[in-house]
């Protein structure tokens, strides 16, 4: 649940660098129990230069839309920024 203010306190340091991978959880319920919106938090890790994957067993790392995201599907989230 932590992961929102966590981003925040890193941007910062997020702006002045590249090659910069995260992995997190992400649950929209989570956002909404907070009165947060969780498809703005995704579309604000995006627009720091982020390109998010999914992270999936079997699987591994997958293409994601924030769609996909948001429908709660897949809870661990893959971000590069490049």
């Amino acid at each position: 649940d932590s992961e929102p203010q966590v981003l925040r306190g890193m941007k910062r340091l997020i702006d002045q660098q590249d090659h910069i991978k995260l992995i997190f959880e992400f649950y929209p319920s989570h956002f909404a129990h907070r009165g947060l919106c969780a498809r703005s938090w995704l579309n604000g890790i995006e627009a720091m230069g982020f390109t998010l994957y999914g992270l999936v067993p079997k699987a591994g790392i997958i293409d994601v839309s924030i769609d996909q995201l948001m429908n709660g599907t897949i809870h661990e989230v893959f971000a590069v920024k490049k």
